[in-house]
C-alpha cells in the first residue's frame, strides 16, 4: 500500500525533504460519487483519505447537488446545468444531441394529508423487465410523432421531441419526500407537460406491471417525473482535461468537444505524463463495476503526489459535499494543522 501521510519525521523530528518534480501539475479536481464515498469508507484507503481532509481547506460555496450538476459545476458551465437530460442522453448513446430532451423518471407518488409526495426512487425497486414493459404501455396508448421515450437505465428514462421546450424543471432529488405541487414545471411551455404527465399516470394506473408490482409488494410506478430541459450553454474553450467514463463526460465530450479520456490503470506514469492544465477526474459507480481497485489506486498515487511535489494542489468533492482544497505539505502546513484530528470518511461528505 502507498504510504498516504503528508510528512515523514525522523528521529529527531525534522521533516524530510520531498523530492521537486520538474512536472508539476498545477491543479487536480477530483470528484468522488456518494455511492463509492460508501464504498471506499471500509477499505484501507479510507484513513489516509480521512487524514487528507482532516487538513484540508474546507470550502462551502458550491451550489448545485448530485454527480451530474457537480460536474458541470466544477467545469464551469453553470449554463448547461437546466438541459442536463441532453448531455446525459448523448453520453449514454453515443448519439448527437437531440432537439429537445427530457428526463422522465419513473416515481411513485403518495397522497401526503391535502398534497401528493414523492416517495425516494430509491425504494423502487425497479428492474430492466418492468421498466421495457411500463414504457411500451406509455408507448402504445401515447404515441405521437412528436417525442420518443428512451429508457436507457431503469431509473433513468429521457423523452427526445424536435420541438423547442422553453420551461423550468426542478430534478427528483430536490422533491423527494415534498409538495411535489410546488415543483412542478413553470414557464410557457409548462401546462402541456403537466396535461401530459397526467395523461401517462392514466396509462401506469392500469398497468398489469404495476399490479404485478403491488402483488409483490413493491411500489408501483404512478407517474413520470419530467426534468432536465433548458436551453445548452456553448462553451468556446473549456480548458479543461476530462478523466472518466460518467456518462456526462461522454456527452461533453461529443456536444463540447471537452477534452476526455477513460480513467488510467497505470496510474504513477499517467501523474508522471500529465502537463501543467485542468485536470478533473471522476470516480463514479462505472469504475467501481470495470476495475473495482482503481479508484483505490488512483487516490493513493494522488495523495502520494502531493507528497513528492509532483502535485502542487488537490481538490476533492462529493456529488453532494463541500470542496476540500489540500496544497503540497511543507513544515508550516503541518504546524497550523496538527490539532485536526482526522474523523470517519462519510463524516466529510
Amino acid at each position: 500500500m502507498i504510504e498516504c501521510s503528508f510528512l515523514q519525521f525522523d528521529i529527531k523530528g525534522k521533516p524530510e525533504e520531498a523530492s521537486v518534480s520538474s512536472n508539476n501539475i498545477t491543479s487536480i479536481t477530483l470528484i468522488i460519487s456518494d455511492t463509492m464515498i460508501a464504498a471506499l469508507g471500509v477499505t484501507p484507503i479510507a484513513n489516509d483519505l480521512a487524514r487528507a481532509l482532516s487538513r484540508a481547506h474546507k470550502i462551502t460555496s458550491l451550489t448545485y447537488t448530485g454527480l451530474t450538476q457537480r460536474i458541470l459545476e466544477v467545469l464551469g458551465q453553470t449554463g448547461s446545468i437546466g438541459a442536463s437530460a441532453a448531455l446525459e442522453y448523448c453520453g449514454l448513446t453515443g448519439k448527437p444531441e437531440p432537439a429537445s430532451c427530457l428526463r422522465a423518471d419513473p416515481v411513485h407518488l403518495v397522497t401526503n394529508h391535502d398534497h401528493l409526495a414523492m416517495s425516494d426512487p430509491a425504494d423502487l425497486e425497479l428492474g430492466q423487465a418492468d421498466t421495457d414493459a411500463l414504457v411500451a404501455d406509455i408507448l402504445a396508448q401515447l404515441a405521437e410523432d412528436s417525442w420518443q421515450l428512451h429508457a436507457l437505465k431503469p431509473g433513468a428514462w429521457y423523452l427526445t421531441t424536435n420541438e423547442t421546450i422553453n420551461m423550468r424543471t426542478f430534478p427528483v432529488r430536490d422533491v423527494i419526500g415534498k409538495n411535489i405541487y410546488d415543483y412542478l414545471p413553470v414557464g410557457p411551455d409548462a401546462l402541456r407537460w403537466q396535461k401530459l404527465q397526467i395523461e401517462i399516470q392514466g396509462v401506469l394506473h392500469t398497468s398489469e406491471v404495476n399490479k404485478k408490482r403491488e402483488q409483490a409488494g413493491k411500489l408501483p410506478i404512478n407517474s413520470l417525473w419530467f426534468w432536465g430541459a433548458g436551453p445548452q450553454e456553448t462553451i468556446e474553450s473549456p480548458n479543461w482535461h476530462c478523466w472518466g467514463n460518467h456518462y456526462v463526460l461522454r456527452g461533453l465530450e461529443i456536444t463540447k468537444n471537452v477534452a476526455r479520456k477513460n480513467l488510467p490503470v497505470d496510474v504513477v506514469s499517467w501523474i508522471d505524463e500529465l502537463g501543467t492544465s485542468k485536470h478533473l477526474v471522476v470516480i463514479d459507480e462505472h469504475e467501481k463495476d470495470v476495475n473495482p481497485g482503481n479508484a483505490i489506486n488512483i487516490i493513493q498515487s494522488l495523495l502520494d503526489a502531493l507528497k513528492t511535489r509532483k502535485l502542487k494542489t488537490l481538490q476533492i468533492t462529493s456529488s453532494n459535499g463541500p470542496m476540500y482544497t489540500i496544497n503540497k505539505p511543507g513544515i508550516m502546513h503541518y504546524l497550523t494543522h496538527f490539532w485536526r484530528f482526522s474523523k470517519k470518511l462519510d463524516s466529510y461528505f
